[in-house]
C-alpha cells in the first residue's frame, strides 16, 4: 500500500456556517475537500459512557476526475501531549447511517503540532453497519516522524449520484497506540483504559542502573533507559572480553526497560554488562556467586 507523505493544503468552504458545527471531547473540525458543508448535520457527539464517539459529515460533493465521482473528504483533528510514534495505531469503525453514498472510508493521520503537515497512517479503509478494527502499521512514518502531538481521523464518502450531497454518520472507539516491541497497548482516546498500559514517560538521558541483586545467583535484574529510538544492545561480558549473554538487542522506542540475567550456566566470579546506543555506551559490574 502506496504511503503518503501529505501537506495538509484543503480548503474550507462556507465559513460562517461552520461555526455552529457541533464539537465534543476537543475534536476540531480540521481540513476540508468540498464545495461545501452542510453545519445542521455536520458535527460530532461523544458518548462517554460506553468510549463511542459519533463524527458526522455531510455536504456539497466536489468531482474526482480520476474516478467520474463525487466526494468529500472531511477531516477531525485533536491534539494530545507529545509521545513517540507508537509501531502500529488502530481504531474500531462502524458506519451508523448516510445520505447518497456508494462507499465510505476511513483513514488516520498524525502530525506534530510544530508543522503544517500530516503523514497518512494509510489508505483508506472501507467500512459498513459492522464494526471494523482497523489497524494500521507505522514503520514508515517513524522513519520521518519520531513523535506525534495531533491525531486526525479522516472520512471520506464517494458517490455517482448526480445530486452531489453526500455524508454519514460514523462511530469510533478504541483509538489506541501499539507498541508491538514490548507488547503493550494504550488508549490515545475514545474509551476506558481499564487493562491497557499506558505510554511510560520518555526518558530525559541514557541510564543504566545497577543489577540488584550483586552478589546474584543464579538471576538478577538490570533497568535502563533510552531517551530516543533506536538501535540498543544490552550484553554480558566475562573477565576476559568474551561475550557470555544478549539480553537485548536491536530497534527499541524511547521508554525505560528491565532486563533478566541468569546465570545458571556460568561459574561463579565477576562478569560486566555493557549498555550501547547511538554514541552512549557504558559498562557496569556484577557479581555471580554460588
Amino acid at each position: 500500500m502506496k504511503k503518503l507523505l501529505t501537506l495538509v493544503l484543503f480548503v474550507v468552504f462556507s465559513f460562517s456556517a461552520l461555526s455552529q458545527i457541533h464539537v465534543e471531547n476537543g475534536w476540531n473540525l480540521g481540513p476540508v475537500y468540498a464545495n461545501s458543508l452542510d453545519s445542521s448535520a455536520t458535527g460530532n457527539e461523544y458518548n462517554g459512557t460506553s468510549g463511542e464517539q459519533l463524527f458526522k459529515n455531510y455536504g456539497m460533493s466536489k468531482l474526482v476526475w480520476s474516478s467520474k465521482k463525487w466526494d468529500i473528504l472531511i477531516f477531525w483533528d485533536k491534539t494530545f501531549s507529545r509521545r513517540t510514534i507508537p509501531d502500529k495505531i488502530s481504531a474500531d469503525f462502524r458506519l451508523k447511517q448516510g445520505v447518497n453514498f456508494d462507499s465510505v472510508n476511513v483513514k488516520i493521520s498524525l502530525a506534530d503540532s510544530l508543522h503544517n503537515f500530516y503523514l497518512y497512517a494509510s489508505g483508506n479503509k472501507k467500512i459498513d453497519s459492522n464494526w471494523y478494527s482497523v489497524e494500521f502499521d507505522l514503520s514508515f512514518i517513524k522513519s520521518i516522524l519520531k513523535v506525534f502531538s495531533k491525531v486526525s481521523l479522516g472520512f471520506k464518502i464517494q458517490t455517482t449520484d448526480s445530486s452531489r450531497y453526500v455524508g454519514s454518520s460514523v462511530l469510533v472507539k478504541n483509538l489506541k497506540g501499539i507498541d508491538t516491541t514490548l507488547g503493550t497497548s494504550y488508549i490515545i482516546d475514545f474509551g476506558p483504559t481499564t487493562g491497557i498500559s499506558e505510554p511510560k514517560q520518555i526518558p530525559s538521558k541514557f541510564i543504566l542502573e545497577q543489577n540488584y541483586p550483586n552478589p546474584f545467583n543464579p538471576s538478577t535484574t538490570i533497568k535502563y533507559s533510552v531517551p530516543q529510538s533506536g538501535e540498543v544492545s544490552l550484553k554480558v561480558y566475562n573477565l576476559i572480553g568474551e561475550e557470555v549473554a544478549t539480553l537485548s538487542s536491536g530497534f527499541l522506542q524511547a521508554g525505560n526497560y528491565t532486563a533478566t540475567f541468569n546465570g545458571s550456566n556460568l561459574a561463579s566470579g565477576v562478569y560486566f554488562y555493557r549498555l550501547q546506543a547511538s554514541n552512549f555506551v557504558e559498562t557496569k559490574r556484577l557479581v555471580l556467586l554460588k
